[in-house]
């Protein structure tokens, strides 16, 4: 899903994927690169993933990246099978990230289907469907664009439980301006002791 929609003020861009976050935040090397990152999802809340790269490099972020901005995109989840798979009633595992697993809970208890594994992401989940006949039976939840990618058969759309799904991402960048984007926003983790009262005296400082 990072790669499914951009800011229009970056105009025309080259995608790189990468399939972990540090990866990807690796791979922000220059001025001219930015990261897209999921941060916190209407539906499941923070992800983790993030939340614990974040606390991984604390302030000694790869690159001197930043966290520049964000944007809310819809997020709608398609069910997706190899296209000389079974019949669609005869599918029995599923797989795809923790996030995208959560948010399609009812499709997946109506379908009656095991998780046959988490992946570090939902276009993994596309890719380890699409790579081997034992997959026929496997249906990968991901992006309808990631049909496309690994030439696999979309067998049902928008299948995440909320039809208001959506996901804030973090715009992440080493340069701070660029076609008039301006930072707008500062983030702050940190991690209270486990004592009475210490996010009161935390938020009163």
């Amino acid at each position: 899903f990072r790669k499914q929609k951009l800011p229009e003020q970056w105009g025309s861009v080259k995608l790189a994927l990468a399939a972990t976050i540090p990866e990807l935040l690796e791979k922000c090397h220059t001025a001219d690169d930015y990261c897209v990152i999921p941060i916190e999802n209407s539906t499941t809340g923070l992800v983790m993933d993030t939340i614990r790269a974040y606390q991984v490099y604390g302030a000694d972020w790869p690159n001197e990246l930043r966290i520049i901005g964000d944007l809310w995109l819809p997020i709608h989840h398609s069910a997706l099978v190899r296209k000389m798979g079974r019949k669609s009633k005869s599918f029995t595992r599923v797989f795809s990230h923790q996030q995208a697993l959560d948010q399609c809970r009812t499709y997946i208890g109506l379908q009656a289907l095991a998780v046959g594994g988490i992946t570090s992401s939902t276009a993994e989940a596309a890719r380890l469907v699409a790579s081997d006949a034992k997959y026929s039976d496997a249906i990968a939840i991901a992006s309808p664009f990631a049909s496309r990618m690994y030439r696999l058969r979309r067998i049902q759309d928008s299948i995440e439980t909320s039809y208001t799904n959506a996901t804030r991402f973090h715009l992440i960048s080493s340069y701070l301006c660029r076609n008039q984007m301006r930072p707008n926003r500062t983030a702050i983790i940190f991690s209270p002791p486990a004592a009475v009262g210490s996010l009161a005296r935390i938020i009163d400082c």
